[in-house]
């Protein structure tokens, strides 16, 4: 077995194309990637990084205003100023066939969180700074011969991604999915899932998305990055919070990101920041006209 661990600082902005039957990395560039640690890499960063990368979660932009704080009490937006991403390979069986490679890629992102409070018409703004990082495990396999993209590695399993801060308090229990004939509820972001059981949701219909984290006085939203959009769920009072969303877009994998942050987060200027997310992939079918 050999291990490898490797840097990818500087927050690499990933060129993600649209992949043939949604997962399928038999087609790509192959060029000049020498090692199977380049091979994995490019698919995690590169081809497939719409799927694989753990970089999931929505920032505001650094130049964005609160020009909407004047119709809220609250507002919020999390500036990111770096992310780090640490990949950890273990390659099972490197000189035989097919060989297998244990996948661990951590993310490591610092920024300020942007409180805007609106009172008898004066704003207040508040910061803090956070961490947190993220973690995702993937399984891959060499099936093909070197001289294919990828030099043969391919996706086969592939965990959600888990975001917190450090000594977070918050947790999420479980969120469920609906949509048409779809009904999932994921309670293990941890946990490997085959590429082929990803949850598939229909192009073009309304989805309701209901978390559960027992707690009634969380924060909880909704991180549709693929959308440049972060929506805030309903609190139902009970611990479950509920919203709905829309699958507009092209065909292929993406993430939902379900971020949950502490009351003394949002509401109180001296709380530490407190926080947890879920990123889960799933994949939209369907016809790419709308």
């Amino acid at each position: 077995m050999i291990r490898h661990s490797m840097l990818v600082t500087g927050g690499l902005v990933a060129t993600a194309v649209l992949l043939q039957g949604c997962f399928d990395s038999s087609s790509g560039p192959s060029d000049n990637l020498t090692t199977d640690e380049e091979g994995i890499q490019n698919v995690l960063f590169e081809e497939q990084a719409d799927l694989a990368d753990p970089d999931v979660r929505f920032y505001d932009d650094a130049s964005s205003d609160a020009e909407n704080v004047a119709i809220a009490t609250n507002w919020w937006r999390r500036e990111l100023l770096s992310l780090d991403k640490t990949v950890d390979i273990h390659v099972e069986n490197p000189d035989e066939g097919p060989s297998i490679a244990e996948v661990v890629v951590n993310a490591d992102a610092t920024g300020i969180l942007h409180l805007f409070v609106c009172e008898d018409s004066t704003r207040t703004e508040y910061q803090k700074e956070f961490a947190d990082t993220a973690v995702r495990s993937m399984l891959f396999e060499k099936n093909r011969p070197i001289d294919r993209p990828h030099r043969g590695w391919q996706v086969q399993a592939l965990s959600g991604v888990l975001i917190r801060s450090e000594n977070t308090t918050r947790e999420i229990q479980s969120v469920r999915l609906q949509a048409g004939d779809v009904d999932v509820t994921i309670d293990d972001v941890e946990s490997l899932v085959p590429v082929e059981e990803i949850t598939r949701l229909p192009r073009g219909q309304e989805v309701a998305i209901t978390v559960t984290t027992g707690d009634a006085t969380d924060g909880v939203f909704l991180h549709l990055r693929h959308l440049g959009r972060r929506l805030e769920l309903t609190n139902n009072g009970d611990g479950t919070y509920s919203g709905t969303f829309f699958t507009n877009g092209r065909r292929g994998p993406r993430h939902l990101v379900v971020d949950v942050l502490s009351n003394g987060t949002l509401y109180d200027d001296v709380a530490p920041y407190d926080n947890v997310a879920w990123g889960i992939p799933y994949a939209l079918i369907g016809d790419d006209e709308s």
